[in-house]
C-alpha cells in the first residue's frame, strides 16, 4: 500500500454524510468554571485546561465514539475488573 495524498484544505472544510470527520467537542463551561470572562483567550484554555473530563463528544473519521464522557461500545467497567497480564 503506498503514501496516500494529504487533503487539501478544502477537504478539511466539508462536514456533510460521505466526508470523514474528527470533531472533539467540550463542556467549556467546566474547562473555564474558575476564570473571569473573556479574561483569558479561549484556545489558551482549551490548549492549557482541557482533560479527559471536559470532553462532552468526539466523533472519529465521522463515527461516534465518545458520548458524555464515557466511550461507546466499550464496558470500561468489565475491562478494568479483568485481571491484568504482564509481559516481560
Amino acid at each position: 500500500m503506498g503514501a496516500e495524498p494529504l487533503p487539501t484544505a478544502r477537504q478539511w472544510e466539508i462536514l456533510a454524510p460521505s466526508h470523514p470527520a474528527d470533531i472533539l467537542l467540550l463542556d467549556y463551561g467546566l474547562l473555564s468554571r474558575d476564570v473571569v470572562p473573556l479574561a483569558v483567550d479561549p484556545w489558551v484554555m482549551v490548549l492549557a485546561r482541557a482533560v479527559n473530563a471536559c470532553v462532552e463528544a468526539l466523533w472519529v473519521d465521522g463515527r461516534l465514539v465518545v458520548r458524555h464522557g464515557t466511550v461507546v461500545g466499550i464496558d470500561e467497567l468489565a475491562i478494568a475488573a479483568e485481571p491484568q497480564v504482564h509481559r516481560h
